[in-house]
């Protein structure tokens, strides 16, 4: 269980008062605040403070519910190994995900671990692959898709009816500066 420094969300919220939370990833540079806009656009060019910045800010999607059914997490893949670079490593290093199994995320209300449940990238035409997932059906072949995609066995049986989080980030492949790389995962709350 992570020792969570003391984060002071009303501080944060006189900052942005889009914050709703802090994201955490150990041993990474994953270690944030998560704001909501009102649109999806804005904090992919404006940082927490609301400058405009080419790293953006960690946001979850203006239309999902949060915390919710499915919550989708965007944030930029930086060469700096900054923002969502280190999302990628679930998808090209074979080991991150034993190594770190759990995404980290603490709201003003609760704390809750993302168990991370698997990973795949794609072009920007299969952008369709973010859609929430509100169809039992269309959920069942989202997850058939990622399960074959991803370079690692799943290690549990993701349902329709968890709390499911994606992170998605931009750039993933390495040859191409195209694309979009998710790593998905059952939210537990911790308390």
């Amino acid at each position: 269980m992570i020792e969570w420094p003391d984060i002071d969300f009303g501080f944060l919220k006189k900052i942005n008062p889009d914050t709703i939370g802090w994201i955490y990833l150990d041993d990474t540079s994953i270690s944030y605040p998560v704001v909501k806009g009102r649109d999806d656009g804005y904090y992919l060019r404006h940082n927490f403070s609301c400058e405009e910045s080419p790293h953006g800010c960690i946001y979850a999607e203006f239309e999902d519910e949060f915390p919710g059914k499915r919550v989708y997490f965007v944030g930029h893949n930086m060469k700096d190994n900054s923002m969502f670079a280190y999302i990628t490593y679930y998808y090209y290093d074979k080991g991150f995900v034993d190594r770190n199994p759990v995404i980290n995320l603490k709201t003003p209300d609760a704390d809750y671990d993302i168990r991370i449940w698997g990973t795949m990238h794609f072009p920007k035409e299969c952008i369709y692959m973010l859609q929430p997932l509100k169809d039992e059906r269309i959920f069942r072949e989202w997850k058939a898709a990622i399960e074959k995609m991803c370079p690692f066995r799943p290690k549990y049986d993701l349902k329709f009816d968890d709390d499911i989080a994606i992170f998605g980030t931009c750039r993933p492949f390495k040859e191409v500066s195209d694309g979009v790389l998710i790593a998905v995962g059952r939210i537990e709350k911790v308390h």
